[in-house]
């Protein structure tokens, strides 16, 4: 007995025990912890758990971005708006009221004689205007030149008139003459380019105008080719695009 238990305390006390039984001990300790190893390179956890703080500081900047761009958005409405009330305030009276021509034809020259007004005979406000000539020629007989005025005092030719034909206020403008090469043209094309160059005139009224041809009679006079009868524009000068260029008036631009 005495022998067995001397073997059992060598057995125990040797170094190779002492070995196995230390490794023994390491491995039990390892297999019973529960910290994962460290993530390397900043690779992913494996332990099933999510990082969260990459996730919120996206969700931060992914707000930033729509609360940058919502805000860009409200500017932009708002200053869309403000320039569109700025327009609508600063947008005065439409300064053009349309043009004017005689409606005469070769089968009814007798038209010469009645008032076309501007503005579709609508009313238009007292103030200050500009008239220009925009087109059309006519003869005060059949072996004259083509011509807008027959003479300079209006004794023959076109005015502006008021609410009745004797209510003449000017002349309007245009070629004066009657016989070709003096003040006339034997070519309709060259009556026309020479009263573009016609300064407009400018009055000041204070109810509806028209235009209207003083002559008689009628009945020998001979319309613009294609009916294109002396015709004139009518522009406020109290609005806010006085200035807007005309494409129609060739020698003024205006």
């Amino acid at each position: 007995m005495v022998a067995v238990k001397s073997a059992a305390r060598t057995l125990r006390t040797s170094p190779a025990t002492k070995f196995a039984l230390a490794v023994s001990l390491l491995l039990g300790a390892g297999c019973s912890s529960s910290k994962k190893p460290t993530p390397v390179d900043g690779a992913a956890p494996t332990d099933g758990h999510t990082d969260t703080g990459t996730d919120v500081a996206g969700t931060k900047e992914d707000a930033g971005t729509k609360d940058a761009a919502t805000t860009k958005d409200a500017a932009a409405t708002k200053d869309a708006a403000v320039t569109k009330d700025a327009g609508a305030k600063d947008a005065g009276p439409g300064c053009t009221f349309g043009q004017a021509a005689s409606q005469a034809t070769a089968s009814d020259l007798n038209l010469f004689g009645t008032v076309a007004y501007f503005n579709n005979g609508q009313p238009i406000p007292a103030g200050s205007y500009r008239l220009t000539y925009v087109d059309g020629c006519m003869k005060y007989g059949s072996g004259q030149g083509w011509t807008v005025n027959a003479y300079a005092n209006g004794s023959d030719g076109w005015w502006l008139v008021g609410a009745t034909t004797s209510d003449k206020i000017l002349v309007l403008p245009g070629t004066v003459g009657y016989a070709p090469d003096a003040g006339a043209f034997s070519d309709f094309a060259s009556c026309v380019a020479a009263s573009l160059l016609s300064p407009p005139v400018t009055f000041t009224h204070t109810g509806g105008v028209g235009i209207w041809l003083q002559d008689s009679p009628y009945s020998d006079n001979t319309a613009g080719e294609d009916d294109r009868n002396p015709s004139w524009r009518l522009d406020g000068l109290e609005c806010t695009d006085a200035g807007t260029p005309h494409a129609n008036d060739a020698a003024t631009g205006q």
